[in-house]
């Protein structure tokens, strides 16, 4: 079939390209000719954006710093986009180019997938990634996350209404089940995030590794994707305790002044096989911690402080490691507990089956 994939590619963000990636290259593998809609709408980080939420109520001190660090922000993320706009061509299959809803109608396809990662998210709801350009063509949700665990009151009957046009869906996290019961609406279960859809053998053959990796297999490494000072700390403070050095790897500047050597924004190859080949991990991502499961690494997880970790929690809750997760913050034996990989590979491959058998039902009734 010809089958077309709405998901969040597009933000500096690495597990956003390879969810991505990955559904194309597991849709290829069932049989299908498989496409990304290149749907592009403007960044959270753009300058227009980082603005309009100043306040100007909170003083002349505050708008002031407030002004510049939106010049800051914005300057910095228009710089790794390019980057990443380099990898989304090099490893994406993409449609046309596409900014607003209104421009996508008239996309064929035999049947038209809304893919993993927060299309749904309830903070920066868009109706696009429901489909509501799809006009003739079946429409299905693989792997959709809503981010967090309640939908505002102003935004439920419009979730319901594009949501019930759905032949099938399936979702990322168990608290999106509980969200579409509320709503009436059918849900077949959670499934594997794309990125699980792929052995480790297959993602070794992806980076293409001629053992002339890392800078990293000593140390600990630390992977940020949200500000947040508790993992900071935590990360310092096992470092000097258990004399190890650290790296941070971030695409973002200003996470990089968190301490220990510096991995800016690394090409996406190289971006796993540093988590490939550290000593130990921790990171507050939930595709951060998907790679550490891949690779049976040592790792652990602080938990986001912006209330989107149930995503985090439920690959956590299915592998039996909710054990990885530090509440302690004095705690330094979390990431170096050994882990039964035999059991959590099992239950991996296992849920994989499942998923893709799912997938594959999904796109053909």
């Amino acid at each position: 079939m010809e089958i077309k994939v709405i998901t969040r590619h597009a933000p500096i963000n690495y597990g956003s390209v390879l969810q991505a990636f990955a559904t194309i290259r597991i849709l290829e593998k069932l049989g299908h000719n498989a496409y990304i809609i290149d749907y592009r709408r403007q960044s959270a980080y753009s300058l227009r954006n980082l603005l309009r939420q100043i306040k100007l109520s909170s003083g002349i001190k505050n708008v002031f710093f407030s002004v510049l660090r939106a010049f800051f922000i914005s300057f910095e993320h228009r710089n790794v986009e390019k980057k990443f706009e380099q990898m989304r061509g090099r490893y994406l299959k993409l449609t046309n180019a596409y900014y607003s809803c209104n421009e996508i109608v008239g996309l064929k396809a035999d049947c038209f997938v809304t893919g993993s990662d927060q299309v749904w998210g309830i903070d920066r709801y868009d109706e696009t990634y429901f489909l509501p350009f799809v006009k003739e063509g079946k429409k299905i949700a693989y792997s959709a996350s809503f981010g967090k665990t309640d939908i505002d009151e102003k935004y439920f009957d419009k979730y319901t209404k594009w949501l019930k046009q759905y032949s099938h869906i399936t979702v990322r996290e168990n608290t999106a089940v509980d969200l579409l019961n509320k709503m009436g609406i059918d849900c077949l279960g959670v499934v594997l995030d794309p990125v699980l859809l792929l052995t480790m053998t297959e993602w070794n053959e992806f980076i293409e590794e001629k053992n002339d990796n890392t800078a990293c297999n000593d140390k600990l490494l630390v992977y940020y994707l949200h500000n947040n000072p508790e993992l900071r700390k935590y990360v310092k403070n096992f470092s000097k305790n258990r004399n190890i050095r650290y790296a941070t790897m971030s695409a973002t500047w200003h996470h990089l002044i968190s301490g220990g050597d510096k991995i800016f924004a690394p090409e996406i190859k190289d971006y796993i096989k540093t988590i490939k080949h550290c000593k130990y991990f921790v990171t507050d991502s939930f595709h951060g911690t998907v790679f550490a499961i891949l690779f049976n690494k040592k790792f652990s997880v602080i938990l986001p402080n912006d209330g989107t970790g149930t995503r985090i929690k439920s690959i956590l809750e299915m592998t039996h490691l909710e054990d990885r997760i530090i509440t302690d913050l004095s705690d330094f034996s979390v990431v170096e507990r050994e882990i039964d990989y035999n059991q959590v590979n099992e239950i991996i491959a296992n849920e994989r089956e499942r998923s893709i058998k799912l997938l594959d039902m999904m796109i053909r009734n």
